[in-house]
């Protein structure tokens, strides 16, 4: 084998580097992507609106954020049907 063929056949069979895993944003003290403002803004609102229905309980922030998620993901999802629907 020549000397040029050696170094090729080497550096094709050394093992893939890992890649390395980027820390989460909280964790780096990064802002999270925020995709859009106004859909975060009426996700705020719900999720005040659950922490006010549910008896303003401290301590379930994260829960109430993702009831008002899925609530406004349905609403949006139910108002894309009825608008294919009536196409």
């Amino acid at each position: 084998m020549t000397r040029t063929a050696t170094r090729i056949a080497a550096k094709h069979s050394e093992a893939p580097k890992p890649q390395r895993r980027r820390k989460p944003p909280a964790a780096t003290g990064e802002q999270p992507n925020v995709v859009d403002p106004v859909l975060e803004q009426r996700v705020r609102e719900a999720a005040y609106f659950i922490y006010e229905r549910s008896g303003r309980v401290d301590g379930r922030e994260l829960e109430n954020w993702l009831e008002a998620e899925a609530l406004l993901l349905r609403e949006e999802s139910q108002a894309a049907q009825r608008d294919e629907s009536e196409s």
